[in-house]
């Protein structure tokens, strides 16, 4: 019998030097922000696009966003220092049954562990890896079909690169030679997003139970071997935004009522629920508002102490854009006006958010190809 978990059991400057983020890599003089009802805007950046991904080094001295076609690289002075092609060559394109040298869509940008290599997934059969250090492609992954891969990450040791795609497939990588591994079978809708475990030992990936289901299927993987050594189902999520914590401990989100009427957005909060990645079971969910119409996706800190909740307004303008914050411990929102959560607005659509390492700045990437930078507290 299929195992079944169910929602019921209850600081870098810019155009103003003076401004630098909230983290020792930015510079000599920090600005951090008192509360988190106090938080302030320090930095943004033009790009050459709509930003949809975006992804801090690991030491933070760099910053990585990804529009169509293209992954900018940018220092902690705010400099642009390089800007590295994604465009389908000739074999993806007849692979996908696109035009060689067309513009590839971004979803997912990740730098390895050391810092020195930069994975990047999208609407193409192939991810690609690049040495940062000089810009050069070091692989062209394919496996994928040409809907492309969704999701990304790499191993805690960097050897190893796992990709989810739109096709239902797992596909592990040796970013050492370039060669594909295995490939794992198994799950029923899009992989959405996956995670190895903190020893590397083990890779969580979660998508849909099936193509429109409003369920999420959480499976554990045995890295060396591929093969599935857990998993089952959430009851009540919404696979689209279900994401796992940097150690693929924790799942997020967001808030999915299936017993509120038609049509599925009424079903929506833009609150976050919260479940054990091992167990299944819920650990708790945060306040929100319910009917949200608008689109919401997840990231958790690197620690996975907070997860923040991107919001873009159901009308894809930059009212009620913007993002909110939760403490992973208790649910609750780290920002607040009177007594109800807090959402911090931005003057501009959201699509992508990272966090430094230590938590202490967050990049939003936008639709106005802008990367707003925010200080948070310390």
């Amino acid at each position: 019998m299929k195992k079944r978990y169910s929602g019921n059991r209850h600081r870098i400057c810019g155009a103003t030097v003076a401004l630098l983020l909230a983290t020792r890599c930015y510079g000599p003089q920090a600005v951090s922000a008192q509360s988190y009802n106090q938080l302030a805007q320090v930095s943004k950046w033009r790009a050459p696009g709509p930003v949809t991904a975006v992804a801090f080094s690991p030491d933070d001295k760099l910053l990585a966003g990804a529009t169509r076609g293209a992954v900018t690289l940018w220092n902690s002075a705010g400099q642009q220092l390089q800007q590295l092609s994604f465009q389908e060559d000739a074999t993806g394109a007849q692979a996908g049954g696109a035009q060689p040298g067309r513009s590839v869509s971004v979803r997912q940008i990740v730098f390895s562990p050391d810092g020195k290599m930069l994975a990047a997934a999208g609407i193409t059969s192939s991810v690609r890896v690049w040495d940062i250090t000089n810009g050069k492609l070091l692989f062209d992954l394919r496996g994928h079909d040409r809907n492309g891969a969704r999701a990304i990450a790499f191993s805690p040791n960097g050897t190893m690169l796992a990709s989810g795609g739109y096709d239902r497939l797992v596909k592990l990588w040796d970013v050492r030679s370039g060669a594909l591994i295995r490939t794992l079978e198994g799950h029923g809708g899009i992989v959405s997003s996956l995670a190895f475990e903190r020893d590397g030992r083990t890779l969580a990936t979660i998508s849909a139970e099936k193509t429109g289901a409003a369920n999420c299927e959480l499976k554990r993987w045995d890295a060396s071997s591929g093969k599935l050594i857990g998993g089952g189902t959430l009851d009540y999520v919404d696979p689209y935004t279900a994401v796992l914590s940097p150690t693929a401990r924790v799942v997020g989100s967001q808030i999915f009522d299936p017993l509120r009427p038609r049509p599925t957005q009424d079903r929506l909060s833009d609150g976050v629920r919260l479940w054990d990645a091992q167990s299944g079971a819920v650990l708790r969910s945060t306040g929100g508002t319910a009917g949200f119409k608008g689109a919401s996706s997840l990231v958790f800190s690197p620690s996975g102490a907070i997860i923040a909740n991107v919001i873009a307004s159901e009308y894809g303008g930059q009212e009620g854009s913007g993002f909110s914050l939760w403490d992973i411990r208790t649910g609750r929102s780290l920002a607040y006006e009177g007594n109800a959560p807090k959402r911090i607005y931005i003057q501009a659509q959201p699509l992508a958010l990272t966090f430094t390492k230590d938590a202490r700045a967050i990049a939003v990437g936008c639709a106005d190809s802008t990367v707003q930078v925010w200080a948070l507290p310390e």
